[in-house]
């Protein structure tokens, strides 16, 4: 179901689950790349930039989803080259957590882990899918400094500044021959160094040096006053008996499956 692909897309994104861009250790360069390394004369040992990447550190400190109370909204963006039934432009959508309670919607799908129960709803085919709650562990985008600096250092990452506009900035780690995921970019406000945005340009495995197969995952997002009700089962839900629940009048007509 396409609506849930997407959401499940978001989830990834936005709790850092399976993301695949923490430079983990998989075919660090290409073998054309080794080949040339190995014949040069003199040494050319790679060099982190750790004043940049100290940088990039701090603005990533809006990224730490494992905080306690989270409220973020903004559009997502996904281009595949690849597969074009993967794109989505500017596509809405809101994240809040409290604790243990989450709740994020993605265009026409909301999900909600709160008050004991996992609730799925698609607005598009009216079905709610409620089971127990689950344990949601949130992981950060990015991992500690000295992490990072291992990683650099091991796949040949180089970190760039560019601008983006009078009052925007993009700070990125760059391997355009990573077998994995070629770049990772925070767009962050120049004045206050709060992120604005992250955008991921990862490869097709089986043709990484193709850049048109590229994938590329783009969310601009803004921090935003919570709405708690959000948080509450009863908004979708009514219970009347042990697993048995009737769909509010917000969500009349919806089929409800309860797995539990």
């Amino acid at each position: 179901m396409k609506n849930r692909y997407k959401n499940i897309i978001f989830l990834s994104l936005a709790m850092g689950i399976g993301l695949a861009v923490s430079f983990a250790s998989i075919a660090k360069r290409s073998a054309k790349k080794t080949v040339e390394k190995e014949a040069a004369p003199i040494d050319t040992a790679f060099v982190v930039d750790t004043t940049n990447l100290e940088r990039l550190a701090k603005i990533a400190k809006d990224l730490h989803f494992d905080q306690e109370n989270i409220s973020i909204s903004g559009k997502l963006s996904v281009h595949n080259g690849s597969d074009s039934s993967e794109n989505v432009s500017k596509l809405p959508y809101r994240l809040i957590k409290r604790g243990t309670a989450f709740y994020s919607s993605l265009g026409l799908t909301e999900t909600l882990n709160a008050n004991g129960l996992y609730v799925f709803v698609d607005k598009v085919q009216k079905k709610i899918l409620v089971s127990q709650g689950k344990k949601i562990t949130a992981q950060n985008i990015l991992p500690d400094m000295q992490q990072m600096i291992k990683r650099m250092k091991e796949e040949e990452y180089q970190i760039r500044e560019n601008v983006v506009s009078p009052t925007e900035n993009k700070i990125s780690l760059l391997n355009p021959n990573h077998i994995q995921c070629k770049e990772y970019s925070i767009y962050f406000d120049k004045a206050n160094l709060h992120a604005k945005g992250v955008s991921i340009r990862m490869s097709n495995i089986d043709d990484p040096l193709n850049d048109k197969k590229d994938k590329t995952v783009d969310f601009r997002y803004a921090n935003t006053l919570a709405d708690a009700s959000k948080l509450m089962s009863t908004r979708i839900l009514k219970k009347l008996a042990k697993n048995q629940y009737s769909a509010t009048e917000a969500y009349k007509g919806y089929e409800i499956i309860v797995r539990m």
